[in-house]
């Protein structure tokens, strides 16, 4: 289930309902989307970097939500890439970062290298993928704050709105 809400929720479901709504926004913008997962299966790490190499995905942004041990100390998106920090992975969350910025997030934590442990170390998914990748962490589960507003439909527009803008804007279109 991922990280757990401090009202219950779980990250999984927040992933899930998000990705679709962003799918369904770039798929408006004309961009030809692949889902890892659609439905609330479980979809293994090695799987989904399987998914996007064999589509030759031009990106692969995989969305999640944060959390913390000491709950309302810490809020904002960040978002990790590959320890290389490559200028082009570096740019395309640089573009999502920026937009979701601009459509009012909580905090910037700003572009992160490796993993929250080793910044010489890569998420499985960062790390298996031909692409350009990312993880975008949207928010702290563990924020009272920033929990409550991820649940109102007008804020997770806004942040539809930042990701699609972003990525878009990545990707020159």
């Amino acid at each position: 289930v991922g990280a757990v809400g401090l009202d219950g929720s779980y990250e999984k479901d927040d992933n899930l309902r998000l990705a679709q709504e962003v799918a369904k926004a770039l798929k408006k913008s004309g961009v030809n989307v692949i889902m890892t997962r659609s439905d609330d299966s479980d979809t293994q790490l090695d799987s989904r970097s399987k998914i996007a190499n064999k589509a030759k995905a031009d990106i692969f942004v995989s969305l999640h939500r944060n959390s913390t041990a000491n709950p309302n100390t810490t809020k904002g998106i960040e978002i990790w890439i590959h320890s290389s920090g490559s200028e082009r992975s570096y740019a395309a969350a640089d573009d999502i970062l920026s937009n979701l910025e601009e459509v009012g997030i909580t905090a910037n934590r700003g572009v992160r290298i490796g993993t929250q442990g080793d910044s010489d170390d890569d998420y499985a998914v960062i790390r298996d993928t031909d692409m350009t990748s990312m993880i975008v962490e949207m928010g702290f589960m563990t924020n009272e704050e920033e929990d409550y507003k991820l649940n109102d439909p007008a804020y997770q527009q806004l942040l539809v709105q930042g990701m699609v803008e972003g990525i878009c804007a990545y990707m020159g279109r």
